[in-house]
């Protein structure tokens, strides 16, 4: 189907239709769009998709999204972690509303969907195991764990706890290396690498 894509300050009150999706891309966004849509005296579905789950604000931020939110309203997420990750913070506020009097909480928020990113995989060139490791100068018996992802001391993930984990599994499993790979955000590599040598795993685990 045909998309029309306006943006709102183009908008007056009157030219909204019933047929109308607000969107946005960041879950912080959902209080000023409820708001807007409130002014407007529209039910438009509000519709979001969130990436990551962060720390800074994140209970306030959630919390005004499950007062917000009507049925009609969608939070798309890319993973089954995320989606257990926001799944499991909204069920911990709306039990918090349920202890403070507001028994309506259950139904309270947004519908959670599950859709993965899509990868053209057009332009990727298949390379065989035995070459890549000589690429990477990876032993034939070594066995390989991978973390691929961004390299931030915000989003994604803390290294430290794997590179704790991994340093155990060391010294059960000799052969074992890791790969870590991805785009630096903030400088956090320099930390991860410095994790690298403060453990001892400098001839096991690769960052790039």
């Amino acid at each position: 189907q045909n998309v029309t894509v306006r943006t709102i300050p183009s908008l007056t009150q009157n030219e909204f239709q019933t047929s109308d999706l607000l969107f946005f891309g960041k879950s912080h966004q959902f209080s000023q769009l409820a708001q807007l849509r409130c002014g407007l005296r529209r039910t438009l579905p509000i519709c979001s998709i969130v990436h990551a789950v962060l720390f800074p604000n994140l209970f306030s931020n959630f919390l005004g999204m499950l007062i917000q939110a009507k049925s009609s309203d969608c939070l798309i997420v890319t993973s089954s972690a995320a989606e257990a990750a926001i799944t499991s913070l909204m069920d911990q506020i709306k039990g918090r509303l349920v202890k403070v009097g507001l028994t309506q909480a259950p139904s309270m928020g947004p519908k959670v969907v599950k859709i993965p990113l899509g990868v053209d995989d057009s332009f990727l060139e298949c390379v065989e195991k035995g070459a890549a490791r000589k690429i990477l100068d990876i032993p034939e018996d070594f066995l390989i764990g991978l973390y691929l992802g961004r390299l931030s001391s915000e989003y994604k993930a803390d290294l430290e706890p794997l590179l704790r984990s991994f340093k155990t599994i060391v010294g059960y499993v000799p052969n074992a290396a890791l790969i870590v790979a991805g785009s630096d955000t903030g400088n956090y590599a320099s930390y991860v690498q410095a994790l690298i040598v403060e453990f001892g795993l400098q001839e096991r685990v690769r960052l790039f």
